[in-house]
């Protein structure tokens, strides 16, 4: 740690704890700099255009992903949830239940089990207006392109 021009170094494992006490973070991911928050990552294997996760969600991938992939990533600010009903055979929707909420500020941190654990980042706005619950039930949209390969 130095305190030269009010520049101070602080690692933790803790994402909630970095976003409180910084204004800017570096992600790290198998010793790289990683473009999103590391937050939803989840091991399995590619099969047929999807990723199995070791607990058996199906998450259909982008088209080109490469493959074989052990690794996929989802930014938390890029998943949507909402109280609507889930459309069958709808891609990358989930139905999941609200496990915890944290507010900070403007945003809202939520924990939502759908077959795996997601960690949500939305605002406070968003939040509001789908009249979300602690252990509501909800639909999990994930983008494909918010769909990281490792």
């Amino acid at each position: 740690i130095t305190a030269s021009h009010g520049l101070v170094v602080f690692t933790t494992h803790d994402l909630h704890l970095a976003l409180r006490l910084s204004d800017r973070f570096l992600t790290l991911g198998s010793g790289r700099i990683c473009p999103d928050l590391l937050e939803n990552v989840f091991e399995g294997r590619c099969d047929n255009g999807s990723f199995i996760t070791r607990r058996g969600l199906r998450i259909p991938l982008p088209p080109g992903h490469p493959a074989p992939a052990r690794l996929v990533t989802i930014s938390p600010g890029a998943i949507r949830l909402s109280r609507s009903e889930i459309a069958p055979g709808g891609t990358n929707c989930f139905a999941g239940t609200i496990r915890s909420i944290r507010a900070h500020g403007e945003a809202v941190w939520l924990e939502v089990h759908a077959g795996e654990s997601f960690t949500v980042a939305m605002s406070r706005s968003a939040y509001e207006a789908e009249q979300l619950n602690l252990h509501g039930t909800v639909a999990v949209h994930v983008s494909p392109e918010s769909i990281h390969v490792v």
